[in-house]
């Protein structure tokens, strides 16, 4: 199998691990000491500190999960680029779909060592982030 291969049933396989809450299976497929890039934050995060802020923002507020389907995905090298869609609901009742852009880069052992997430920025602070707004400026203020 190529490793373009690969790499796509790499990031498939993550991807449906988050969609199905299997969080352990997702995390163990990324390097914790790689970088995470969300155009939300505006800059780039470790992936150890992804993980954590995706338990707060996502786990923690989506009681059924937050299943993500694949549209489309490309790969070449060790690029996996992949657009998608998120539905949910969250535990207020407010309803969530956010579209992405994401591209991941492998590894040689096939983890995922960067991510760079593109996603409606509007939808996330208006709906996820509403109710940590005092806190996440505060981490952003602590953090500069």
């Amino acid at each position: 199998m190529s490793n373009v291969k690969r790499n796509k049933e790499i990031v498939t396989r993550f991807m449906q691990a988050q969609s199905e809450g299997r969080m352990a299976d997702a995390w163990a497929m990324l390097d914790r000491s790689g970088s995470w890039w969300s155009l939300t934050e505006r800059r780039t995060i470790s992936i150890g500190d992804y993980i954590q802020l995706w338990e707060k923002l996502i786990t923690a507020q989506f009681p059924d999960g937050l299943p993500i389907t694949i549209t489309d995905m490309t790969a070449e090298d060790n690029r996996v680029a992949v657009r998608a869609e998120s539905r949910g609901t969250m535990d207020n009742g407010v309803p969530y779909n956010n579209l992405y852009f994401f591209q991941y880069e492998l590894d040689d052992d096939g983890r995922i060592v960067k991510a760079y997430e593109h996603g409606d920025t509007h939808h996330v602070r208006t709906t996820l982030r509403a109710r940590h707004a005092e806190t996440l400026v505060a981490a952003e203020e602590m953090s500069r």
